[in-house]
């Protein structure tokens, strides 16, 4: 959220590389933020930093906010969630963050129904494909 409010714009997993490492200090970080943290510490490409990493839903919980800064926008949406996510997640784990970001971009559209929502989110890997190239 920091790196939202302090770009006032969309975001990319480098955006928040930068405000993670000018911010956070090391001590004070849990244990998987400590994998991360070294990772972008030691010039890691921040798009891969998620690979291999244990799985961490509260991570994904997070990306309403993009979902948000994109408000009625599939499109930018997709390819903003999972390029932030991948500061933290990896394969599948990237896609659901994209699917709370899109119902959560969708569910602000004026005229948005349980339906419209639902019908947002994209579920297979076909959908996945096609969602993102909208």
């Amino acid at each position: 959220m920091k790196t939202i409010l302090k770009k006032n714009s969309r975001i990319t997993a480098y955006n928040i590389t930068e405000t993670y490492l000018q911010e956070m200090e090391s001590s004070r970080i849990k244990p998987l933020g400590t994998t991360v943290f070294m990772k972008l510490a030691s010039d890691f490409p921040s798009r891969e930093v998620g690979e291999g990493l244990p799985v961490c839903m509260c991570v994904t919980l997070g990306i309403a906010p993009i979902g948000i800064v994109n408000a009625c926008d599939l499109r930018s949406v997709a390819l903003e969630a999972l390029d932030v996510a991948s500061l933290s997640q990896w394969k599948e784990r990237k896609e659901t963050a994209m699917a709370i970001a899109a119902g959560v971009a969708e569910a602000l559209r004026p005229n948005a129904t349980v339906g419209s929502i639902i019908e947002a989110i994209p579920r297979n890997e076909t959908n996945l494909k096609e969602f993102s190239l909208q």
